[in-house]
């Protein structure tokens, strides 16, 4: 509840900030007072842009974010901050939902090099750098895109190499071996189905209690067990008297 209750605070308080931003096109907005580009909302996703880029860099940002919308990052990673907030206990989850997070900003940079025309990585990377040197106001919003590690994501630009095709294919092969492997029941796991022996001794008789609380419980066998035949009358002394709300007891534990 606590980490819902923060993540709701912190987008009403973001959206509080960026109240005079004033709509450009659809679903994007700029904003005098933003610095850093980013994506907000779930049902209906906003493009916030910070005034005054200049047409290379409102097209990296634009394909950036509309990539995210696109490949519904927003929605995926609200129902992944639920999940975290549920297992908020288990350090693997907070983990899990940084890396992500960086993922999916690493992907739509790749993103941005594939679409657009030439080479592209260094103005790129200059862009995010420029960009991740304005004033932060996420507040560490968990459901907002934009600011993340700049430092890996430039890096991750001016390294970028198009995977080869026999890699990518290696990659899937290898991504579905595995998922075949962890579907498949190991040997020596198979439930096996033992027949009950009816003539084999039992633990049990069930009996209806018709006299709870006292020292003398007297009851009627439900099914045949052991020589006891549905109907009988049961009777077992107790040396207190309790009240039992139970439908069977123990054979010879009392």
């Amino acid at each position: 509840m606590a980490l819902l209750v923060y993540s709701l605070v912190s987008t009403l308080l973001l959206k509080r900030q960026l109240k005079n931003a004033r709509s450009t096109e659809e679903n994007i907005f700029e904003a005098n007072n933003l610095e850093t580009p980013f994506l907000l909302g779930i049902i209906k996703p906003k493009i916030y842009l910070p005034a005054g880029l200049d047409d290379a860099e409102r097209s990296y940002i634009l394909l950036h974010e509309q990539t995210h919308i696109h490949r519904k990052d927003h929605i995926i990673k609200a129902f992944a901050f639920l999940t975290l907030s549920v297992h908020w206990f288990n350090p693997l989850a907070w983990i899990a939902f940084r890396l992500m997070t960086a993922d999916m900003e690493l992907s739509c940079d790749e993103k941005v090099l594939k679409e657009m025309d030439g080479d592209i990585r260094k103005p790129y990377a200059a862009t995010l750098l420029s960009l991740a040197a304005g004033r932060h106001i996420l507040s560490g919003n968990p459901l907002a895109f934009g600011e993340g590690d700049v430092k890996q994501r430039i890096r991750n630009v001016l390294n970028y190499r198009e995977p080869a095709f026999w890699l990518t294919l290696t990659a899937v092969i290898a991504a579905v071996a595995v998922g075949i492997g962890l579907l498949a029941n190991p040997e020596g796991t198979n439930i096996i189905e033992v027949e009950e022996d009816p003539d084999a001794p039992v633990k049990y008789i069930q009996i209806e209690i018709t006299q709870p609380g006292s020292r003398e419980l007297t009851g009627r066998v439900i099914t045949d067990k052991d020589g006891y035949k549905a109907g009988d009358t049961v009777s077992v002394v107790i040396s207190e008297s309790v009240t039992y709300d139970v439908e069977s007891l123990v054979k010879g534990a009392i």
